[in-house]
């Protein structure tokens, strides 16, 4: 379909493929056994690194669409509480953008952002959005459990080569 791939996501049961303007899953465990289905030719991702997994659901940047999930059914938007913030970004500016969890969270950080770095947060149980800017450009995230489960988390920053370290969210 002369789209390149923008993400791949291994679950449990598929491996997800994203790209610009198509889904697809494939499954099967021998490579004769895999069956790709393409689950739409409408919806793709623009952000490779906004793929996130929570509850066994996919969250994932579709650029002029918004933030939406996969729940393995069907796609839901997400996004329209920010839309006006996402729709004030470039293609380019969107493709930056860094996808990260913590407990039922999902982050979204646009380190290119016009109006500077910034960082949507969608709580998945109350299903509200949140903004704040960030005081530095957000290139790659990783989250861990440790003992007493303070919600540690590694945030790499784009300029600079610098990582931080948070615990409890300072």
């Amino acid at each position: 379909d002369d789209q390149e791939i923008t993400g791949i996501y291994a679950t449990q049961t598929k491996l997800v493929i994203l790209k610009s303007k198509s889904y697809y899953y494939i499954r099967g465990y021998l490579p004769e056994e895999w069956e790709k289905d393409k689950v739409s030719g409408d919806i793709g991702c623009i952000a490779p690194r906004s793929l996130v997994e929570i509850d066994g659901k996919i969250f994932f940047l579709t650029g002029d669409r918004g933030v939406y999930i996969d729940d393995g059914n069907s796609f839901i938007p997400i996004s329209t509480p920010v839309m006006d913030i996402l729709q004030k970004c470039t293609p380019s500016q969107l493709k930056t953008a860094v996808g990260s969890s913590t407990r039922w969270k999902y982050r979204l950080d646009i380190p290119d952002h016009p109006d500077g770095p910034v960082r949507l947060t969608f709580d998945v149980r109350t299903q509200k959005w949140s903004y704040r800017t960030m005081p530095f450009k957000v290139a790659a995230f990783a989250a861990f459990d440790v003992a007493g489960d303070t919600g540690d988390r590694v945030v790499g920053r784009a300029d600079q080569g610098i990582v931080y370290y948070e615990r409890g969210g300072s």
